[in-house]
């Protein structure tokens, strides 16, 4: 359906042939094969091919919310970036829940929030110098399940899959642009910016896991 006043619109896919099915995997040097560990969120430096993602809580080996490289182009070798503090994001599963590079050797992490102990938050993050600085966003955004930086508008695009089921775009400091609410998606937790086709591409935790698209003018 096309939402003339928001000026985007939602694709539902069919049952038929159109649901996609995820399996947590990792690099053991010789191949994939499938952990059990909470890995909510992947991003990439684009210039030097490293890949980056984030662990939510703790599991038999690894430290709690933490956050992952593996580096171009073997991608053979798993380093520790950062395994937060308690205080910054409590284990649990209100943790980690998005992650977007923003260049140079800079990410930020999306708590997710949610409860009364815990609220959404954003941890800007330097490899070389640790965290930045931490910024709550305005409580009309209730939870965060997924945070995306458009580098061709400088802003962020978070998501909340859960309670308003809303997206919002941002500017980088978490204060709302605009609100498109996707009340269609069950909830939604993953979401890449797609401006050759004109669209966003939301990933959902439904079951059966799906993939939707959203079309905007002027994206």
């Amino acid at each position: 359906a096309f939402n003339s006043a928001a000026l985007y619109w939602l694709e539902i896919p069919s049952k038929a042939g159109e649901t996609l099915k995820f399996t947590p995997l990792e690099v053991d040097g010789s191949g994939f094969h499938e952990v059990k560990r909470d890995i909510e969120c992947v991003t990439l430096d684009q210039k030097s091919g490293d890949i980056y993602y984030g662990q939510e809580r703790d599991a038999v080996g690894y430290k709690g919310a933490s956050v992952y490289r593996l580096r171009a182009p073997r991608y053979d070798k798993e380093e520790l970036i950062v395994s937060f503090d308690k205080e910054t994001i409590p284990d649990g599963n209100s943790g980690i829940e998005g992650l977007t590079w923003t260049g140079g050797d800079n990410f930020i992490v999306g708590r997710e929030g949610g409860t009364r102990r815990v609220t959404p938050m954003l941890i800007y993050y330097s490899v070389s110098n640790g965290i930045v600085r931490k910024i709550v966003p305005p409580a009309e955004i209730k939870q965060i399940a997924e945070v995306v930086h458009d580098d061709v508008r400088d802003c962020l695009w978070i998501l909340d899959g859960d309670f308003d089921k809303i997206l919002y775009r941002c500017d980088m400091q978490g204060t709302i642009i605009d609100r498109y609410p996707i009340p269609a998606i069950k909830n939604a937790e993953a979401l890449v910016i797609d401006r050759k086709r004109g669209c966003i591409w939301i990933g959902s935790d439904e079951e059966p896991s799906r993939l939707y698209r959203i079309g905007f003018r002027n994206l």
